[in-house]
């Protein structure tokens, strides 16, 4: 059967890698001590564009569960990456990997 453009299926496969610092709760007073303060800064920035990430990331869930319209904006980040891949006709599946 022949499918006409409106009617095909396009698959991505995008993996995204948000892991990395643990946030906060990893710049003890101990870590602090012994690391560099460029070094604590740059734990702090990681966890913050990992943050920002997830979030944009259940922004775009929030707008394809709540309302089946992909907000207009591409905004940046993770958003902009996966933007020209998501739309109201998407399936998406997510795998999260979690270490102790």
């Amino acid at each position: 059967q022949i499918l006409s453009p409106s009617q095909q299926l396009i698959a991505h496969w995008i993996v995204v890698d948000l892991a990395g610092s643990e946030g906060e709760s990893a710049i003890t007073d101990e870590f602090q001590k012994t690391a560099e303060p460029s070094e604590v800064m740059a734990r702090r920035l990681e966890a913050w564009c990992i943050n920002h990430g997830l979030s944009q990331l259940q922004i775009i869930f929030n707008e394809l569960r709540g309302i089946k319209k992909k907000g207009e904006s591409t905004g940046t980040g993770l958003r902009k990456t996966l933007s020209e891949f998501i739309s109201n006709r998407s399936f998406i599946s997510v795998l999260f990997t979690i270490s102790p």
